[in-house]
């Protein structure tokens, strides 16, 4: 008896597989691209009292600006890819997608990209306000640190 090993993905749940698998190296690639870019804000990013005063430079404020960045990035390539795909695997379907397929398919990228960008940018503010108990020490006394995170 000769028993076959691996995946067949040509199967209904291959395929969901294999799409997802595609969905989260994107978010992946588009993470580490953002962490790559801003890597410097590692070693601090400046911050600011509530009133708008520069106090100093915070390397935990830098992690966490990158971390927010790190997941808006990630939100828009899910957003991007998800929406398009989970779009056409309802409408692949129907009997009249052969027809139409480059507008369907162009619609369906667009709608992705109009939902997932300002979806993504909208996670997290531009200007975080950070508590100080996430903080370094020497900065302690603030009640909250604002940080602008940039876009």
């Amino acid at each position: 008896m000769i028993m076959r090993s691996g995946l067949n993905l040509n199967t209904g749940n291959g395929k969901l597989l294999s799409l997802l698998v595609n969905i989260c190296s994107t978010c992946l690639a588009g993470g580490m691209n953002c962490f790559m870019m801003r890597m410097k804000e590692l070693e601090g990013v400046t911050i600011k009292d509530k009133w708008g005063k520069e106090v100093g430079k915070s390397k935990n404020a830098g992690q966490i600006v990158i971390t927010s960045m790190v997941t808006s990035r990630a939100a828009l390539s899910f957003c991007a890819l998800g929406i398009p795909i989970s779009l056409l695997m309802i409408l692949s379907r129907l009997p009249f997608y052969n027809r139409v397929k480059v507008p369907v398919d162009l619609v369906a990228v667009t709608l992705g990209l109009c939902a997932g960008l300002p979806l993504s940018v909208s996670l997290f503010e531009a200007n975080l306000k950070i508590p100080s108990d996430l903080l370094e020490k020497e900065f302690k006394h603030l009640e909250y640190a604002m940080v602008n995170k940039g876009l």
